[in-house]
């Protein structure tokens, strides 16, 4: 709020308004009112703050509404603060007791947090008021988008001899099933199974068997993902082949028109099919989904917002098992005292949830009943650790081999760390021996520490390949390694030594752009570090890898005319 604000005047009455005959106010007119001498007292110490969750929202506050925050305002009891906690900004209430600072929520899925000393905390301001708006209110809807048999319909797009087939996309090294089209799952390839154990059923029905081509899946998520944002800027990916979206609707809106728009949209463009469940929340939506991909007479579209009555009709067909956020142990539990479908799960008293299922357990049964606990997330929020690891095609026992695939994952990672503008403070690597095979067994792990945070793949590398040679082991038969990049901060928060200037700026960060600058538009690893090898042995098992079709130019689609 700036010194030089915009004073809204408005007339202020003497006497209150009558809500029955009206009354002559016109003789009762005083002064002109100033919202901004009412709301703020002291200018140069007030913020305005949007709301976003819903830890709050038995005090009247939810998504949306706007905060008059004074920093000037000393934390007292009872009082609504922001605080500071480990770098996150929250909304609680302050409370003092027994000699105990707590912050209260005021949403019965939330747990209060008790301040300690270890804690990073810090009362940023005190809440004065809450702007909520009721002008052109209306609902607020979540849907999930999720793309059909995703790496399958991927390989479709380009390969039509594909459609209508039995269909199969193998793990890393050709390993497990982890995609299956609409005719493998009707014979019975079930999700996960290792290709070697359903040898004879492929043989039997000629089910196509494909290695896993992620540039291929990459680029076309991110092809989908760009329509969504289009059609719906409200939106978070949740996956490589899920994204939610929210929007809003009134009684005149068609909602199952819009979606079928969407989802239209989304085939003509790309080429990918997908179903689309809507809900008033994130858990509903899942269970909309679901059953949009179950029923084929629904044109893979299901609009769950509607009366309790026909939610629940729903619901009943939902195996307790199979609602977002109730896990394994979680349904193994519910079904042992007979719980076993989502209806029945979301009428069990919130007094038993909060004891056997906690906290998270809660949050579902309330999105189940149709109070939003689970939020839209920043679809590109910074990610706090960058891995990257594989099970190498063959076992490996060379340190140079080993020392190529930790480069090779560095300079992966790296990119990534770059492409969000953060820097990494220390590097995790490990390695690790076939498990399956009869030989000496051996894991380890260390942690490396460059001189100061970077996102240069070259630091990173080198300081990498320093802690690989501490935990090398001479004749192993390696399988797997893999790389952690942590302590990840933003770049302009980078510090310097006295030996080394900040990431930001640097020669390192100039050379880091040039660098993707050149993959970007020439293809991934065009120019790479001399580390990570040439011909990289140890690479994973694709046999049966279908061709780079957008990413390559040497790959791509070829018509015959």
């Amino acid at each position: 709020m700036g010194q030089d604000k915009k004073k809204i005047k408005l007339k202020l009455f003497a006497q209150g308004v009558s809500a029955g005959f009206p009354s002559p106010a016109d003789d009762y007119i005083d002064k002109n009112l100033d919202l901004n001498e009412y709301m703020i007292k002291h200018p140069a110490a007030t913020y305005l703050i949007k709301v976003v969750g819903n830890s709050m929202i038995d005090a009247g506050i939810s998504t949306g509404d706007i905060l008059i925050v004074d920093r000037s305002i000393e934390p007292a009891d009872s009082k609504i603060v922001v605080a500071v906690i480990n770098g996150e900004f929250t909304l609680k209430r302050f409370r003092k007791i027994d000699n105990k600072i707590f912050l209260y929520p005021e949403n019965s899925s939330f747990k209060p947090i008790e301040i300690k000393e270890e804690m990073e905390c810090q009362i940023w301001g005190v809440v004065t008021f809450v702007i909520h708006s009721f002008e052109n209110y209306m609902p607020r809807a979540f849907a999930l988008i999720d793309r059909n048999n995703f790496y399958v319909s991927c390989e479709q797009v380009f390969n039509p001899k594909l459609r209508n087939r039995a269909v199969v996309v193998l793990s890393n090294n050709d390993g497990c099933v982890i995609s299956r089209s609409q005719e493998a799952k009707s014979i019975g390839i079930e999700m996960g199974q290792p290709i070697f154990k359903c040898k004879e059923i492929v043989d039997k029905y000629k089910i196509q068997v494909l290695s896993s081509n992620f540039c291929l899946y990459g680029d076309m998520s991110n092809r989908v993902m760009s329509v969504i944002s289009n059609l719906c800027p409200d939106f978070e990916i949740y996956s490589i082949d899920e994204a939610f979206i929210v929007f809003q609707y009134d009684r005149n809106f068609d909602i199952d028109f819009y979606l079928s728009g969407i989802r239209k949209t989304i085939y003509r463009w790309t080429g990918i099919p997908v179903s689309i469940g809507s809900g008033t929340t994130k858990t509903l939506a899942k269970a909309a989904n679901k059953i949009a991909k179950r029923k084929r007479e629904l044109n893979g579209v299901f609009n769950l917002i509607t009366n309790d009555t026909e939610i629940d009709k729903y619901l009943k067909e939902i195996n307790v098992s199979d609602i977002w956020g109730i896990g394994y142990s979680f349904s193994k539990l519910l079904k042992k005292h007979n719980i076993n479908n989502a209806k029945e799960l979301k009428n069990i008293p919130d007094s038993w949830i909060r004891e056997h299922l906690k906290t998270p357990g809660l949050k579902t049964i309330h999105e189940l009943r149709g109070i939003p606990c689970i939020i839209i997330e920043e679809a590109n929020k910074p990610k706090k650790n960058i891995i990257t690891s594989r099970t190498f095609g063959k076992d490996v026992e060379s340190l140079n081999e080993l020392n190529e695939a930790i480069s090779s994952f560095v300079t992966n990672a790296a990119e990534k760390l770059r492409r969000q503008r953060s820097v990494a403070s220390f590097v995790y690597i490990y390695i690790m021996s076939n498990p399956f095979k009869e030989c000496e067994r051996y894991y380890n792990s260390i942690v490396a520490y460059p001189s100061i945070p970077t996102a240069n793949s070259l630091e990173l590398i080198k300081y990498s390949l320093i802690g690989l040679n501490k935990i090398y082991k001479n004749k192993i038969k390696y399988k797997k390694a893999g790389i952690m990049l942590s302590g990840i901060i933003p770049e302009l928060d980078a510090k310097s030594n006295l030996f080394s200037e900040p990431y930001p700026d640097s020669r390192d960060e100039g050379l880091m752009k040039v660098m993707d600058k050149i993959n970007t538009i020439y293809g991934r690893d065009m120019i790479y570090p001399l580390s990570n090898g040439i011909k990289n042995s140890w690479g994973m098992r694709q046999l049966r890898k279908s061709p780079r079709y957008t990413t390559k130019f040497e790959e791509l689609l070829t018509i015959k005319i």
